[in-house]
Protein backbone atom coordinates (compact mmCIF):
# COMPACT_ATOMS: atom_id res chain seq x y z
CA UNK A 1 0.00 0.00 0.00
CA UNK A 2 1.29 3.33 -0.75
CA UNK A 3 2.24 6.24 1.41
CA UNK A 4 -0.62 7.68 3.21
CA UNK A 5 -1.25 11.76 3.66
CA UNK A 6 -0.04 12.81 6.99
CA UNK A 7 -3.16 14.62 8.98
CA UNK A 8 -1.56 18.23 10.82
CA UNK A 9 -3.58 19.08 13.66
CA UNK A 10 -4.56 22.63 13.55
CA UNK A 11 -3.97 22.41 9.18
CA UNK A 12 -6.08 21.91 6.85
CA UNK A 13 -8.47 18.74 7.36
CA UNK A 14 -7.17 16.18 5.27
CA UNK A 15 -8.97 12.46 5.07
CA UNK A 16 -6.21 9.74 5.02
CA UNK A 17 -9.06 7.19 4.24
CA UNK A 18 -10.62 9.07 1.79
CA UNK A 19 -7.28 10.04 -0.04
CA UNK A 20 -6.31 6.39 0.19
CA UNK A 21 -10.26 5.82 -1.50
CA UNK A 22 -9.57 8.04 -4.12
CA UNK A 23 -6.49 7.09 -4.91
CA UNK A 24 -7.11 3.35 -5.02
CA UNK A 25 -5.38 2.36 -2.24
CA UNK A 26 -8.86 1.34 -0.18
CA UNK A 27 -12.26 0.26 -1.59
CA UNK A 28 -15.36 0.47 -0.04
CA UNK A 29 -17.13 -2.39 1.71
CA UNK A 30 -15.55 -5.62 2.63
CA UNK A 31 -14.27 -6.50 6.20
CA UNK A 32 -14.44 -3.73 8.86
CA UNK A 33 -11.02 -3.51 10.75
CA UNK A 34 -10.64 -2.68 14.84
CA UNK A 35 -10.05 0.73 15.21
CA UNK A 36 -6.88 0.52 16.74
CA UNK A 37 -5.75 -1.33 13.91
CA UNK A 38 -6.71 1.20 11.91
CA UNK A 39 -5.25 4.26 13.83
CA UNK A 40 -1.75 2.08 13.90
CA UNK A 41 -1.85 2.03 10.14
CA UNK A 42 -2.58 5.19 8.90
CA UNK A 43 -1.76 7.40 11.88
CA UNK A 44 0.53 10.00 12.50
CA UNK A 45 2.39 11.22 15.85
CA UNK A 46 1.43 14.82 16.44
CA UNK A 47 2.84 16.88 19.22
CA UNK A 48 0.28 18.87 21.42
CA UNK A 49 0.78 20.57 24.36
CA UNK A 50 4.04 18.69 25.09
CA UNK A 51 2.61 15.26 24.41
CA UNK A 52 3.00 13.15 21.73
CA UNK A 53 -0.09 11.70 20.41
CA UNK A 54 -0.66 8.75 18.37
CA UNK A 55 -3.46 7.90 16.08
CA UNK A 56 -5.61 10.07 13.29
CA UNK A 57 -7.72 13.07 13.86
CA UNK A 58 -10.04 15.13 11.55
CA UNK A 59 -13.33 16.39 10.73
CA UNK A 60 -16.32 14.28 10.21
CA UNK A 61 -19.20 17.23 9.51
CA UNK A 62 -18.92 19.30 11.75
CA UNK A 63 -17.39 17.20 15.01
CA UNK A 64 -13.33 17.25 15.25
CA UNK A 65 -12.83 13.52 15.84
CA UNK A 66 -9.55 12.01 17.21
CA UNK A 67 -9.08 8.08 17.62
CA UNK A 68 -6.00 7.60 19.25
CA UNK A 69 -3.83 4.79 20.18
CA UNK A 70 -1.02 6.17 22.31
CA UNK A 71 -0.71 9.51 23.97
CA UNK A 72 3.23 10.09 25.53
CA UNK A 73 4.14 12.70 28.28
CA UNK A 74 7.07 14.59 27.29
CA UNK A 75 9.49 16.96 29.68
CA UNK A 76 7.57 19.74 28.20
CA UNK A 77 3.55 18.05 28.75
CA UNK A 78 1.49 21.21 30.46
CA UNK A 79 -0.60 18.46 32.34
CA UNK A 80 -3.78 17.49 31.60
CA UNK A 81 -5.69 20.45 31.18
CA UNK A 82 -3.16 22.52 28.70
CA UNK A 83 -3.75 19.30 26.57
CA UNK A 84 -7.24 19.78 26.75
CA UNK A 85 -7.35 23.25 26.06
CA UNK A 86 -4.98 22.87 23.24
CA UNK A 87 -7.45 20.38 21.68
CA UNK A 88 -10.27 22.28 22.11
CA UNK A 89 -8.36 25.42 20.18
CA UNK A 90 -8.03 23.10 16.99
CA UNK A 91 -11.48 21.78 16.98
CA UNK A 92 -12.30 25.64 17.03
CA UNK A 93 -9.96 26.87 14.40
CA UNK A 94 -10.99 24.06 12.09
CA UNK A 95 -14.76 25.01 12.59
CA UNK A 96 -15.77 21.93 14.51
CA UNK A 97 -18.95 22.47 16.93
CA UNK A 98 -18.52 18.88 18.94
CA UNK A 99 -15.41 16.78 19.57
CA UNK A 100 -15.21 13.29 19.79
CA UNK A 101 -12.25 11.52 21.16
CA UNK A 102 -12.00 7.70 21.24
CA UNK A 103 -9.09 6.22 23.53
CA UNK A 104 -7.65 2.76 22.12
CA UNK A 105 -5.52 -0.21 23.79
CA UNK A 106 -5.39 1.58 26.68
CA UNK A 107 -2.58 -0.10 28.86
CA UNK A 108 -2.59 2.43 32.03
CA UNK A 109 -4.93 2.14 34.06
CA UNK A 110 -5.63 5.35 35.53
CA UNK A 111 -6.45 6.28 31.76
CA UNK A 112 -9.79 4.21 32.76
CA UNK A 113 -10.80 6.14 35.82
CA UNK A 114 -10.46 9.72 34.06
CA UNK A 115 -14.42 10.39 34.21
CA UNK A 116 -13.90 13.34 36.99
CA UNK A 117 -11.03 14.68 35.48
CA UNK A 118 -12.31 14.39 31.95
CA UNK A 119 -15.84 16.66 33.63
CA UNK A 120 -13.64 19.07 35.10
CA UNK A 121 -12.46 20.32 31.34
CA UNK A 122 -16.04 19.92 29.84
CA UNK A 123 -15.52 16.73 28.28
CA UNK A 124 -17.94 13.67 28.95
CA UNK A 125 -16.53 10.52 29.98
CA UNK A 126 -17.39 6.72 28.80
CA UNK A 127 -15.35 3.49 29.20
CA UNK A 128 -16.35 0.94 26.07
CA UNK A 129 -14.42 -1.78 27.65
CA UNK A 130 -11.34 -2.57 29.56
CA UNK A 131 -9.16 -0.86 26.82
CA UNK A 132 -11.22 1.67 25.48
CA UNK A 133 -12.77 4.80 26.31
CA UNK A 134 -14.81 7.57 24.51
CA UNK A 135 -14.39 11.49 25.45
CA UNK A 136 -16.96 13.98 24.00
CA UNK A 137 -17.19 17.90 24.16
CA UNK A 138 -19.10 20.57 22.75
CA UNK A 139 -16.41 22.93 21.33
CA UNK A 140 -15.52 26.27 23.14
CA UNK A 141 -15.00 29.02 21.56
Amino acid sequence: MAAMATVIIGGGPEDPVTDALAAGELSAGGALVPMVDAAYNYGTVQAIAGYEVAGTSGMVGSTYTMNIWGLYATENAGGIGSLAGAIQSQAAALGALDISITGNAIINPSILNMGAVAGRYGFSFLQINPTTIWLGATVVP
